[in-house]
């Protein structure tokens, strides 16, 4: 039994994000790869190795906002890297082919994404790793069918560190998620 649980832990080898719930507070997240996982037969437990891949813990942040024609957001990112972007994942449902979906961002100096969204077909944008993928089979969407042209000038929303005011034209429903990290001193906010 425990070669399984061994062998379920440690098998990935890309990092990924684990939670922690210390003391009935908000959850820290780390991002690394478990290595070891041992059997402790005198207390009757489990010991794990598990190797934090960064000088940072992280939160989860996810905000859902229905836009129908205009409307201007707000997004606080509470990130303690003050010298660097935060990307999100953005998730459009909903909007109709012929009216174009725009998000632009007031707080980064007015830059704007443009979409062509289909009205059945859901889209998940990652814009750190500057993908987009269908809701349904995840199937890479291509940039051309989004409207973009111009591969070397696409705008890739981005966060920036404390208050951000995002205006989104359409109507469509947009789910905004990120990692934000943070920093832990001693394991307390």
């Amino acid at each position: 039994m425990l070669e399984t649980i061994n062998a379920w832990l440690t098998s990935p080898k890309l990092p990924d994000y684990v939670e922690f719930n210390i003391c009935n507070s908000t959850p820290i997240l780390y991002r690394g790869l478990f290595t070891d996982v041992r059997w402790v037969p005198g207390m009757k437990m489990v010991n794990v190795t598990f190797k934090n891949d960064s000088s940072y813990c992280w939160n989860f942040y996810r905000t859902f906002h229905q836009i129908r024609g205009s409307k201007e957001i707000t997004i606080v990112c509470n990130s303690d890297e003050l010298e660097e972007y935060v990307y999100p994942v953005l998730t459009i449902e909903g909007a109709g082919k012929s009216d174009p979906v725009t998000i632009k961002s007031i707080s980064d100096g007015g830059n704007t994404m443009k979409i062509n969204a289909y009205d059945s077909l859901g889209i998940t944008i990652d814009c750190q790793r500057c993908t987009v993928v269908d809701a349904t089979t995840n199937g890479i969407v291509s940039y051309v069918d989004l409207g973009w042209s111009d591969v070397g000038n696409i705008y890739w929303l981005r966060l920036i560190p404390g208050l951000n005011t995002l205006e989104i034209t359409g109507d469509v429903d947009v789910t905004i998620s990120y990692y934000a990290p943070c920093k832990r001193l001693g394991g307390y906010a």
